[in-house]
């Protein structure tokens, strides 16, 4: 069984001004003569292009509208969670844990350790 590479996978998404993702579509990475020719740059998510909308169209139960990739919209929301809910958490609890460790070695400095 041959190794499996872990490449990013880059998106096209349709999005709420919230930046909630509504669909996604995986796309090629284009080339970085392409990305600065057209002046777009790929964030955190690897969303190259999104589409922002208000969401207006959705208030309509209309039979034509359509749920692309459904999976991958998912984990862009989700992946936006945790960096928006998780990381600021681990930050500040990385900030304690250096405090303790200052504070251990001053009383272990004090200790002759």
């Amino acid at each position: 069984m041959g190794r499996t590479r872990k490449r990013p996978t880059y998106y096209e998404a349709s999005c709420l001004r919230d930046g909630t993702v509504l669909s996604a579509m995986p796309t090629r990475k284009p080339a970085t003569r392409i990305l600065k020719r057209d002046k777009k740059r790929i964030d955190l998510d690897n969303i190259i292009e999104s589409w922002r909308t208000s969401g207006v169209e959705l208030r309509t139960a209309d039979e034509r509208r359509f749920r692309f990739f459904d999976i991958i919209t998912n984990s862009l929301n989700n992946r936006r969670n945790i960096r928006d809910l998780v990381l600021p958490a681990l930050e500040g609890i990385s900030r304690q844990m250096a405090e303790l460790q200052a504070s251990i070695s001053r009383i272990e400095e004090r200790l002759g350790r």
